[in-house]
């Protein structure tokens, strides 16, 4: 029978390290490219079931709840995840803390919902602001068992709950969609879906992890996690309004409509990004926390984590803005044509964007979060006040603006993260430069060849026949050059098991 995971012994947890992130990242993988094709082909069904001013609509109120669901891990996972030693009264402390943080938090965010409806002068909005506070309930439930599963690098879990939820989730939205089609109440579709999501999450994550709370209590010495947290959700909280802003600067200047096309445009480009960059930081973090007393063990890890998410950020990216209008007009449908320049206008920031998540590992692995915190803040003061300016001239200065600041302060962020560790600003900027080279190059193809298949109407036979070109160019383009052999022998020998040796 195979032995039930400890959670709180270092050395169990560092035992085949390599082995464990291996697998944790092809079970995450093959979880995040199944996650991509339900998403992709929930975002074409929704956006021809329902009108843009009802996903602007939920949008409005996502402004305000998403904010608070900040508040339920209150970094605290994360804290349980990078801490070397942890026991057993420590989680259940935190337990405790979330569980009461998301009770507080749903109360508080439930009472102010008269106020959200007034702000955007929307009555609909309070209902819907009630039902969405159920989720802070769910996930705070949800925290410390996942938290032991990611410090466990149980990832096949993970995975496989991340999928299951997500699939009934976003088939409970559309089944909710399809049946009202077309009547008042058809953007309840957008409401059910993360609390279908939530529930079922909750109920897998708990089975799977084994561990049970017992009753309250309070362990003193969980304060230095409490810390890390705090500077943890300091910097998430001041992001949130960098990340978010636009959505309430626009709701609130222009309405539902406009902000229904720049919130598909936004989520259509990030959302791949998005389910990418979450499960990488979970790998990456839990094995960066124990390569913190072996310096070239961590750098070498990093490096070939760059290598790995840059490969896959860049190219898609890249592609996206040269192939936006077909693949915007494939996945949302006629009618949203309004979109595709936003979309265009925010891919800059997304490119920029991608390389962010190996900075991430940095500050949260070695602890820096208030190190995170402040830089947080500079960026988050130089993005609203971009929307702010950018927001009477419409939603594309409005993505112009946010891709500008996110570009210009990129570079510093690197040289932040990378200042107090073993690591060089080369270790971040070096294995992007492959990656980078390809796509251009693939980006060139499409632009030349793109004549070819420019005269048939139908946008998903162009995406097809662009994505293909682009694809065979990026790939082919590694092979030419010595340099592109050998970036992708060691991207193989990263994911090829040592063999083992007889005794």
């Amino acid at each position: 029978m195979k032995p039930k995971i400890d959670y709180f012994s270092s050395e169990s947890l560092r035992h085949d390290l390599k082995g464990k992130t291996i697998r944790g990242g092809l079970a995450t993988g093959i979880a995040q490219a199944l996650r991509i094709v339900i998403g992709l082909g929930t975002i074409p069904a929704l956006a021809r079931l329902l009108q843009p001013e009802d996903f602007g609509l939920v949008a409005m109120v996502g402004f305000f709840t998403n904010f608070g669901a900040m508040f339920v891990d209150a970094g605290l996972s994360k804290a349980t995840v990078q801490r070397e030693d942890i026991t057993k009264s420590q989680v259940n402390t935190l337990f405790w803390i979330t569980t009461s943080l998301a009770i507080s938090l749903a109360l508080g965010v439930a009472a102010m919902s008269p106020l959200i409806g007034r702000f955007y002068g929307e009555p609909r909005l309070v209902p819907i602001t009630l039902a969405l506070t159920i989720s802070y309930l769910l996930n705070g439930l949800t925290v410390q068992s996942q938290a032991l599963l990611r410090r466990g690098m149980q990832f096949k879990s993970l995975a496989f709950a991340d999928v299951f939820s997500q699939l009934i989730g976003q088939s409970a939205g559309i089944a909710w969609a399809w049946r009202y089609y077309q009547q008042p109440n058809d953007y309840w579709a957008l409401v059910l879906i993360p609390l279908v999501i939530g529930s079922a999450r909750l109920v897998i994550i708990w089975i799977a992890c084994g561990w049970l709370p017992s009753k309250p209590g309070y362990d003193k010495t969980v304060w230095p996690m409490l810390w890390y947290g705090l500077n943890l959700s300091g910097g998430n909280f001041t992001n949130y309004f960098a990340r978010n802003g636009d959505t309430a600067i626009i709701g609130w200047y222009w309405g539902d409509t406009p902000l229904g096309f720049y919130e598909r445009a936004y989520k259509l480009l990030l959302y791949p990004l998005n389910l990418i960059n979450g499960p990488l930081t979970s790998i990456a973090v839990p094995a960066l926390s124990r390569l913190k007393t072996n310096p070239a063990g961590y750098r070498r890890f990093f490096r070939r984590g760059v290598q790995l998410s840059t490969s896959i950020f860049i190219p898609l990216v890249i592609a996206s803005f040269v192939l936006a209008e077909p693949l915007v007009l494939t996945l949302l449908g006629s009618g949203w044509e309004e979109s595709i320049p936003i979309f265009l206008a925010l891919c800059p920031a997304a490119l920029a964007t991608a390389t962010a998540p190996s900075s991430t590992w940095v500050y949260q692995s070695w602890g820096h979060t208030g190190l995170f915190f402040k830089f947080v803040l500079v960026n988050t003061f130089f993005t609203l006040l971009g929307f702010v300016i950018a927001v009477p001239f419409g939603t594309f200065w409005v993505a112009v603006s946010y891709s500008v600041v996110t570009c210009v302060l990129r570079v510093p962020y690197v040289f932040l993260c990378v200042r107090p560790t073993p690591l060089k600003p080369s270790d971040q900027f070096g294995p992007m430069v492959i990656p980078t080279v390809a796509s251009i190059v693939a980006a060139l193809a499409v632009y030349l060849a793109q004549t070819w298949w420019s005269d048939f109407e139908l946008s998903f036979v162009q995406l097809i026949a662009g994505s293909s070109v682009f694809g065979a160019t990026y790939m082919g383009s590694f092979g030419i050059t010595p340099a592109g052999r050998e970036y992708l022998r060691e991207m193989i020998s990263t994911f090829r098991p040592k063999k083992r040796t007889q005794a």
